[in-house]
């Protein structure tokens, strides 16, 4: 994924992130994550907020509720704690996932 945006893995941000390029999280981030592009949770990233965005994939650890207006995507390596409102999803063998889910178009 092509990035115009890094949250860096030594990098803490609590408040609300406000973006509209892909963004790729490798650090600590709570509060709340609104884009209208791509959000990357990588393995490094922790991330305990409600995100909003295109397409959503975890890689690392994310809490909350999360909203995607095309794809949730749960890597092998990613832990997701809380509730997915997708209309698609993917979630990958070996990953871990408690929740629930809600793929109703809106």
């Amino acid at each position: 994924m092509k990035s115009n945006s890094l949250i860096g893995n030594k990098t803490f941000i609590m408040g609300k992130i406000q973006a509209e390029e892909p963004l790729v999280i490798r650090g600590r981030v709570q509060g709340e994550v609104r884009n209208t592009a791509d959000v990357f949770v990588g393995e490094e990233g922790h991330v305990v907020a409600e995100v909003h965005g295109q397409t959503i994939t975890v890689s690392g650890y994310a809490e909350g509720a999360v909203y995607c207006q095309d794809l949730f995507c749960l890597h092998q390596s990613g832990t997701m704690n809380g509730d997915v409102h997708s209309p698609r999803i993917q979630i990958e063998e070996g990953s871990t996932f408690q929740g629930t889910i809600d793929m109703a178009r809106r």
